[in-house]
């Protein structure tokens, strides 16, 4: 009884008022949301998206069936979201907020880069006057940093740029608030047109099990940052943000459901995934898509697909599955551009092009153009928000485009080598031949799942048979006994 009694004093030591430290995590009843969604916009040059199945609204519910009270959400969408109608919305939640609370700020549809920074496409907005039309970052630093009474900050965004959230959260943690932002691309690339982030992160509200790595019982917002970029790398091939400033790792967001230890698989599925969460490329259609593996059984594997606004599960048999190709990401923008002279070299593209007519910046087309693009002639007026440019020939050295007014003749067209003609039928039959191929590998993995199991039942059966030996030889001496 004594070593009890030691123990305990010791615990109550290193506790305050003999009670452990809780993890802290999300109260739904503390817990104030702005989502603004825009699909649409007033001007009609942006790019808008099918509104069935949108999931910014299942998000607002999501929170709403978590316990977050109806009174403390707030929902804008499309003609809705207007700059002021945003801003207004943010100020109000701040403003209400009680000591201790959560805010949570989520906004899906454009994303750009302005002069000042990051800024989210509001309904109004005009792409000439980003900074001035749009929903400036800066402006919701500055909102929660004068008008927030809460604790914590958890900010998410389904759009380009959206890493620029990390700007907000970085900034606000001087001011004494617990910050963090996952969001579907980082500050330095484009977003998918679909609503994987988004479908991701509503999957962790509800307890996705296999977002909780370290089997607790619970999604921390560390382990929501590393789900997010598991899905985004491999159904999007894409770069996402996750910053934390101020806001422990550990910080739970929702209690995890109970994991689902799959069936005892077979050779032939170890050689392509080792357990549920891993990812793959599975033949759908004719086509190699990218799934994920939720469970299991010999032969076949339970995989997830994400299509444009959801997450479809089949089983597929094993022929059909294989583990998943090298990832290509998109290079980022080099950390120092060239310096001008340097640049303005480059542009003319080795004397191609002389008479320079207008410069202008625009750091975003690196995701479509990368760090050098001789475009060639164009007539148009205005790009970027950029008005009255003159017509020429148009390079790009990241970040500026350079408008010329003169270009050299083109060198003599060389000719081509001809190209090797074969006779009739080869391609038909390399293909015949390749398909061949494909079978074969596919069966010869047939083959070693059946050598491994037969070498497994002989192993049992010679385990079997010299136990039989063993008890034959004892009946044998007690008959002879």
């Amino acid at each position: 009884m004594k070593r009890i009694v030691v123990i305990v004093s010791f615990l109550m030591g290193l506790c305050p008022h003999g009670v452990f430290a809780e993890v802290p995590r999300l109260d739904p009843a503390n817990t104030y949301a702005v989502i603004v969604g825009t699909l649409t916009w007033e001007q009609r040059s942006l790019t808008t998206y099918p509104k069935k199945n949108r999931q910014d609204v299942v998000l607002s519910e999501q929170l709403l069936s978590m316990g977050v009270p109806s009174d403390k959400v707030t929902l804008l969408l499309d003609d809705q979201a207007t700059q002021a109608a945003i801003e207004k919305a943010v100020t109000d939640a701040a403003v209400k907020a009680k000591p201790d609370s959560t805010l949570i700020i989520y906004y899906a549809g454009h994303g750009m880069l302005g002069q000042t920074g990051g800024v989210f496409a509001c309904y109004d907005i005009r792409t000439r006057k980003t900074d001035e039309t749009g929903w400036r970052l800066a402006d919701l630093e500055k909102t929660i940093r004068e008008n927030f009474r809460g604790s914590r900050v958890l900010l998410f965004a389904d759009c380009c740029y959206s890493g620029s959230l990390s700007d907000v959260t970085q900034k606000l943690q001087p001011s004494g608030f617990q910050a963090a932002s996952v969001t579907s691309a980082s500050n330095q690339n484009a977003s998918t047109g679909n609503w994987t982030f988004t479908v991701s992160l509503i999957d962790l509200l509800k307890g996705q099990p296999l977002a909780d790595s370290n089997r607790d019982g619970w999604i921390s917002i560390s382990e929501a940052g590393l789900e997010i970029r598991k899905m985004m790398l491999h159904y999007e091939s894409q770069r996402n943000g996750f910053s934390l400033h101020g806001l422990p790792g550990d910080f739970r967001l929702a209690a995890s459901r109970p994991h689902h230890d799959a069936e005892k698989t077979d050779a032939l599925n170890k050689q392509i995934a080792t357990e549920p969460g891993d990812f793959v490329v599975a033949k759908q259609s004719g086509v190699w898509r990218p799934a994920r593996v939720v469970d299991e059984k010999p032969g076949q594997f339970q995989l997830e697909f994400q299509d444009y606004s959801q997450r479809v599960r089949k089983w597929v048999g094993a022929e059909k599955v294989r583990p998943p190709d090298p990832i290509q990401l998109k290079p980022l923008p080099p950390a120092e551009p060239l310096e001008e002279q340097a640049a303005l070299a480059k542009a003319t593209v080795d004397g191609k092009y002389s008479q320079l007519l207008h410069q202008f910046k625009v750091e975003s087309d690196f995701n479509q153009y990368g760090e050098f693009a001789d475009f060639g002639r164009w007539n148009g007026e205005s790009y970027a928000g950029h008005d009255n440019l003159p017509p020429g020939h148009w390079v790009y050295v990241y970040p500026h485009w350079y408008i010329w007014n003169q270009s050299a003749e083109p060198p003599a067209a060389r000719k081509k080598p001809r190209a090797k003609v074969e006779p009739n039928g080869v391609g038909a039959l390399r293909k015949e031949i390749a398909s061949l191929d494909l079978v074969h590998q596919v069966m010869r993995r047939r083959i070693q799942a059946m050598q491994a199991s037969m070498d497994r039942s002989q192993a049992e059966l010679d385990k079997s048979m010299k136990q039989r030996a063993e008890l034959q030889s004892r009946l044998d001496k007690l008959l002879g006994e």
